[in-house]
């Protein structure tokens, strides 16, 4: 490697520059994440740092805890979580086990690095998380929020049952 791509400042100035190319932008980071030990923080870093949708962050808990389920549009909604027995019968989640505190060690390694996070139900209906997925959140977090380094959030939901959970933010 180059001598002059083992200084971070230049290094989180490049991957800073790819942020702001929208066509391959996350391909190209990951795949630097990827590339040696040096790229490897400074590339989650930027591609982390802005999200749109809880989606990414909960698909990192453990694959028995969630599900997706295709939307009316034809691309996937977000994330419903599976919680263990319940006696409601909401027809969009299904309900098989409860998180661990142990099961919040992978997300949260991803969302300490997310700085700007936009859940916008007027803007993208189906990547805002519903009640459902909020109260799974709330109920097996073992934190008091869930982004330590957020600086940034964009909160516009469409019920007032939902502003509780700002908290966890």
């Amino acid at each position: 490697m180059h001598p002059c791509l083992r200084i971070a400042e230049i290094v989180d100035l490049i991957f800073e520059e790819l942020k702001e190319c929208d066509l391959t932008r996350n391909r190209t980071l990951a795949a630097l994440a990827r590339t040696c030990r040096g790229f490897h923080e400074p590339a989650l870093d930027v591609l982390w740092s802005e999200q749109c949708t809880l989606r990414h962050v909960l698909k990192c808990l453990p694959s028995n805890l969630w599900e997706e389920i295709p939307g009316k549009s034809g691309k996937t909604v977000l994330v419903r979580l599976r919680l263990g027995e319940s006696s409601s019968s909401m027809t969009l989640q299904r309900i098989t086990g409860t998180i661990q505190a142990k099961d919040w060690d992978r997300p949260m390694f991803f969302a300490r690095r997310i700085q700007t996070l936009s859940l916008d139900r007027y803007v993208d209906k189906e990547s805002f998380p519903d009640v459902t997925v909020l109260e799974a959140i709330s109920a097996g977090f073992p934190q008091d929020y869930l982004f330590p380094n957020l600086r940034t959030l964009r909160w516009r939901p469409d019920q007032h049952a939902l502003f509780p959970f700002i908290r966890l933010f």
